[in-house]
């Protein structure tokens, strides 16, 4: 094709900033609502997180009154002395991981996508619940392969599905005898995508909730929100993967979930 003087273009120009504008607000919209929903999981935990926190500020109180007293005696021991100020310093240092993960959930934050190792999410985020756990009677396992690929995400945000499936199946077993209260977590690698499995032991999921289940406010619990689920699931929809429930063939529940692995240039 020759250009001459005489030749004519056209050229189009077409404002997209509405929609541009439009995806930001709803990125936003989106981080507000994941952000009320963590906010309302720490308010359900509010008591074994104090029970968390005080532990090792017992165990400080404890180990100082033990200090003085060694120093207070006719000949101070100071080995003893420096073995409680290890454990005092031990003690420390685990109160303050445990309200770094509380400010982590309850902290508004803009989104991150960086690498990850989707185990060490996982453990974290079960560590946050441990107490909870006992407090409800449930037996917790893992099931994590120790080479699963990196993926790229939010830490906190993919810590707040994890808390929140595990918290769902835990609840759903609340009128089993204690003994039958078992959840299990596992994490296995499929072609080009990680898939987390959340199995249960109780009563599975009415038929006609299914359509429904991710839905916005939508609820079975006396005081629930309906919103931990369809946060959930935005969630996992950010991270380009996709979650599903279904029933067990041997009774209970079984939420999945799936998230790329990291692709290397």
């Amino acid at each position: 094709m020759s250009i001459t003087p005489s030749s004519k273009f056209l050229i189009g120009v077409i404002d997209i900033s509405e929609r541009v504008n439009a995806q930001e607000a709803l990125r936003k919209l989106q981080s507000e609502m994941a952000h009320a929903a963590r906010l309302s999981t720490l308010g359900e935990l509010a008591a074994s997180i104090a029970h968390e926190v005080n532990q090792p500020l017992a165990a400080i109180a404890t180990n100082a009154s033990a200090g003085l007293r060694w120093l207070d005696r006719p000949e101070p021991n100071l080995e003893e002395v420096r073995a409680l100020a290890t454990r005092i310093a031990a003690d420390t240092r685990r109160a303050a991981d445990i309200i770094s993960r509380i400010r982590g959930m309850a902290t508004q934050r803009a989104t991150e996508s960086v690498p990850l190792s989707l185990k060490a999410v996982i453990e974290e985020a079960v560590a946050f619940l441990r107490h909870e756990m006992q407090a409800q009677g449930v037996a917790l396992a893992l099931d994590l392969p120790p080479d699963l690929p990196q993926i790229r995400g939010d830490k906190i945000q993919l810590q707040q599905v994890v808390v929140n499936l595990v918290i769902n199946a835990a609840q759903a077993m609340a009128k089993l005898p204690a003994a039958e209260r078992r959840v299990l977590m596992s994490a296995r690698h499929e072609s080009d995508k990680l898939i987390v499995d959340v199995l249960d032991r109780g009563p599975g999921i009415p038929a006609e909730h299914f359509d429904r289940l991710f839905q916005s406010f939508f609820t079975t619990k006396d005081n629930g929100m309906g919103i931990g689920l369809p946060i959930c699931r935005s969630i996992v929809e950010t991270h380009g993967g996709q979650i599903e429930a279904a029933n067990r063939a041997d009774g209970g529940a079984r939420f999945s979930f799936s998230v790329p692995v990291l692709q290397h240039a």
